[in-house]
This record gives structure tokens, C-alpha cells and sequence, in this order.
């Protein structure tokens, strides 16, 4: 059979059959067109996530001060300088080093306040961070030498200061009430992968941050950003052998295992001075204990022969009552339960009513409970 023939056929089939066929051609048609919007959509997915991982940096290293698995607490730990961003812009494979010191800051235009994160910086941060200003300019290195007052804005704090259509660029504002002028306006940037919207920032030279916003001459952390990313590795070791250097620290000693001793010695010391506070508690409770036992055995080897008569009259009174079954009065108990917490040097008599008379004596140790009443010897 010819092709032609064959295509005579199939088209009497078709013709024959033109609902079949209308059917037939339509499931191919969706499922083709499916497949083709499915993997359309995941490289458009991909390309996003690639997207938001290059706004990041995939050339770049952070540089924090602190030994690393070490948690510092309270004040900044102070030891990186801008001086240290110079010297490692100097490294080989080095592109940029710019220091950074974001702080919390409330900005105003008229009367909207908001609250942002200013960033001092250096000029090399819109090429470090591959993040250019879409109106105005980004501030230069003469605007940082001359501690400029100028900033530029992020997308979010210039929609949450100027209203549409507005042009922020040469406004005034006010940064913790300073007059800083607007010199351009970042692209947009979108958010990180952990939810922060990086556009809500306004950034600043860093010279004039430091001396009229947060008053440090330390930076929390430098941004590297690398020629070539298969010797990132050697740079990140020049790097780190540079800064050992410059802030004297011995490249054998461990930071980690530094930290950790320091801490285990302040720890050994800790419970060196709680073991001598509490054998000084020991001994000084060993020496009460025998003054009171001192002043007990007085106290029954030499009782007064009135007193005496009147205690054995009292012990009499109280066998007799215990004997016939009856209890002991209210300021019997007292008398009874005070009589327990008390250790006096004294002459003691106790009266048909149940109230103590007392001489009062020498080191007189007092127990008494914030409830009970009083004491007459007290």
C-alpha cells in the first residue's frame, strides 16, 4: 500500500468519524500543552531561587568578630576596624572589602516616622553587593572622606516616607533626628530566604554614621566579595592569616579551646569560693552549737531554789491535768510550743495562770516564729 493510499484512508476514517476525532485530537492537545506549562513553570523556579541566591552573593565572604562557636553576651564584641577592610582589600583575589555596621534607626519625612536599619558602609558596597540605585547615585568615597550627610534609600522606607510620585531624591530627612539628604533610591531587592526584606534599609558613609549616628569606630562585620570562586578557599585561609597578624593572636592557639578554658577556670573558681563559704557556714554553726550547749548545762546546774520549787509545782500541775485527761490550755500550748524554741540563760518561774516570769542573762539565743506572740523575756 502506497502513502497515499494510506492517507486516503485515514482521512475517510476521520471524515467518517469526526466527533472521535475531534476528541482524540483534543487529549493530545492538552496533554502536550501540559507538559509544555509544567516545565515551564519549574525552570521558571528554578531561575527565580538562582535569582535570589546571586542578589545574595555567591562570591562573597562575611567576616564577624568572635572565635567562632563561642556566644558572646551583652556589649558587641569590639575588635574588627575599618582598617581591617583596607588591609584584606589587599589580599590577592580580593574584588572589594567594604565594612559594615547596620543599626536600628527611626527615620522621618514630614510628619511619618518609621523605624528601619541604617547600614554605614563604604562605597564598594553596591559593587560588592551587586546592588545598584535605579534613581540619584550611590554615595562615593569623597562623600565618606568628608563625612557627607547623605543616604540612600531602600524601596520599602521610601514607599513607607514619600507618598506616590513623589521623587525622594533630594529630600531631607531625619535619622535619630539628624538631617541626612536623599541621593538616590536602591533598586528593588526582594526579601531573604529566612522572610527579611532586605529593600527596608537606608544606607550611609560610614565615617559619618560613626561619628553622628551609633558613635563607634568598630564594625560589626566586613563583606569580601571574590574574583574567582574556585580559589575562595585560599582566600578565605589569607584572609584569616592576615587578621591573626593584625590583632596578635598566635596562629597555634585554638580560639574555641581558649574560650573553653577560660570558661572552665571561671567555672572551677565559682565553685572553689562556694566550697569555702560553706565550710566557713560549718564551722561557725559547729561553734554556735557548742556555746549553746555551754550555756544549757549552766542553766541546769545552777537554777534557783525559788524557781525550782515553782517548776517542780508547775510539773506537778501539768502530770496531774496529762493524768485525769484533760488538754492543755490555749497559753499552755504557747507557753509549750515556745518553751521549744527558746534557749535562754534565765530564771525561770511559771505562775498558776501559765505566764513566765524571767531575769534575763547572758547570750540569750531567740527563735521565735513571726506568729506567736511576743515574748516578756524578749
Amino acid at each position: 500500500m502506497s502513502v497515499a493510499n494510506t492517507l486516503r484512508t485515514a482521512l475517510r476514517g476521520i471524515t467518517a468519524n469526526k466527533l472521535r476525532a475531534f476528541l482524540t485530537m483534543l487529549g493530545v492537545i492538552i496533554g502536550v500543552a501540559s507538559v509544555v506549562v509544567m516545565l515551564a513553570i519549574g525552570n521558571g523556579a528554578k531561575q527565580n531561587v538562582l535569582d535570589q541566591i546571586s542578589s545574595m552573593g555567591t562570591n562573597l565572604l562575611l567576616i564577624r568578630p568572635g572565635a567562632p562557636n563561642i556566644r558572646h553576651e551583652g556589649a558587641m564584641t569590639a575588635t574588627l576596624v575599618p582598617e581591617d577592610a583596607e588591609a584584606i582589600a589587599e589580599i590577592p583575589n580580593v574584588a572589594e572589602a567594604v565594612p559594615e555596621f547596620p543599626t536600628q534607626v527611626t527615620v522621618r519625612y514630614g510628619n511619618v516616622d518609621y523605624v528601619t536599619t541604617a547600614d554605614s558602609t563604604t562605597a564598594g558596597f553596591e559593587r560588592a553587593r551587586d546592588w545598584y540605585p535605579t534613581q540619584g547615585v550611590f554615595f562615593s568615597a569623597a562623600d565618606v572622606k568628608s563625612y557627607a550627610p547623605v543616604v540612600t534609600l531602600g524601596q520599602t522606607v521610601a514607599r513607607a516616607l514619600f507618598a506616590s510620585g513623589v521623587d525622594p531624591v533630594g529630600k531631607y530627612i531625619l535619622i535619630n533626628n539628624i538631617p541626612f539628604q536623599v541621593i538616590g533610591l536602591m533598586s528593588p531587592r526582594g526579601a531573604t530566604p529566612y522572610g527579611a526584606d532586605m529593600d527596608d534599609v537606608v544606607l550611609t558613609p560610614y565615617t559619618t554614621g560613626s561619628l553622628r549616628l551609633f558613635g563607634q569606630h568598630y564594625v560589626k562585620s566586613i563583606t569580601v566579595q571574590v574574583d574567582d570562586v574556585d580559589r575562595i578557599d585560599e582566600t578565605q585561609t589569607a584572609i584569616r592569616s592576615l587578621l591573626l597578624a593584625r590583632h596578635r593572636v598566635h596562629e597555634g592557639r585554638d580560639q574555641v579551646g581558649d574560650g573553653v578554658a577560660r570558661r572552665d577556670l571561671h567555672l572551677r573558681r565559682i565553685a572553689q569560693d562556694g566550697r569555702r563559704q560553706l565550710a566557713d557556714l560549718v564551722r561557725e554553726g559547729r561553734r554556735e552549737h557548742q556555746v549553746l550547749s555551754r550555756l544549757g548545762q549552766q542553766r541546769d546546774d545552777a537554777p534557783g531554789p525559788r524557781s525550782s520549787a515553782k517548776t517542780r509545782q508547775a510539773r506537778g500541775r501539768a502530770a496531774v491535768g496529762n493524768a485525769s485527761g484533760h488538754e492543755k490550755t490555749g497559753p499552755q500550748k504557747r507557753l509549750s510550743a515556745r518553751g521549744r524554741s527558746e534557749r535562754r540563760i534565765l530564771e525561770p518561774g511559771v505562775t498558776a495562770t501559765g505566764h513566765v516570769h524571767c531575769k534575763r542573762g547572758v547570750g540569750v539565743v531567740h527563735s521565735q516564729r513571726p506568729s506567736d506572740p511576743p515574748s516578756p523575756c524578749s
